[in-house]
């Protein structure tokens, strides 16, 4: 019955820490790909550097308000 406990226990921090991890990984990930399309919009020319300006400006609140 112990060894089934702490089995248990370990099986459910190592659940833990692995989504933590992997969420973590996405959100980075996101951010990078959001960054990735406005670079790349801006590179075309489809937007003006104002609008590339207030994109990156924008991006850069919200993940500051994620890590909160």
């Amino acid at each position: 019955m112990g060894m089934f406990f702490i089995i248990a226990v370990i099986i459910i921090l190592l659940a833990i820490f692995f989504f933590n991890g992997t969420l973590f990984k996405m959100k980075n990930t996101d951010k990078e790909k959001a960054e990735d399309v406005i670079k790349n919009r801006y590179a075309k020319g489809e937007i003006t550097k104002e609008e590339f300006e207030e994109m990156m400006d924008k991006l850069k609140k919200y993940s500051k308000e994620d890590d909160n």
